[in-house]
């Protein structure tokens, strides 16, 4: 699967030209749905099932409506949270900043939008697990989803909190 995503992930590249055109392929032809989809597969493949929660890839705008606390963190672009409806909690819900996320460049925004996805995931899975835990699991299974070898300043990054590929 793996490598299936990868060609996908380099033919999409290899085909843009601005922010704006990959923007427009990742909306129109559920790239980013793919993305997902291929994301929980590999993790139940390999760690289990994931449970059941929702996503969302949002605009700059809908994150920071949806999560004013991380409006002005320039190191946060995705988060899980846990919602309360009264005293029964709902599933989880994953919301990516793309936006953010594209505006790191074509190439570092398809990293950082799998890791993200990667490492939400892994926060729906192990709600007991640190950053520093769901860290490691994300690096080491990132890598072998995407047969790469991540770069360690990013690992160590990671470590301090700091995810993002520029």
């Amino acid at each position: 699967m793996s490598t299936d995503l990868s060609k996908k992930v380099k033919t999409l590249l290899s085909d843009v030209g601005s922010i704006e055109k990959f923007w427009g392929n990742l909306n129109y032809d559920g790239v980013l749905d793919e993305w997902h989809e291929q994301c929980v597969e590999f993790l139940a493949d390999n760690i289990g099932p994931v449970p059941p929660h929702s996503y969302l890839f949002a605009t700059s705008a809908v994150f920071a409506e949806k999560y004013p606390d991380h409006k002005t963190d320039p190191d946060t672009y995705a988060v899980t949270r846990k919602h309360e409806l009264g005293t029964f909690e709902s599933m989880p819900e994953i919301v990516i900043d793309t936006e953010r996320c594209l505006k790191m460049g074509p190439q570092s925004a398809v990293f950082n939008i799998i890791i993200a996805l990667v490492e939400e995931l892994l926060h729906v899975k192990y709600p007991e697990f640190n950053e520093a835990q769901i860290g490691d699991l994300t690096n080491n299974l990132t890598e072998k989803y995407l047969s790469i070898k991540l770069p360690e300043r990013f690992r160590e990054a990671s470590q301090r909190g700091r995810r993002s590929i520029v």
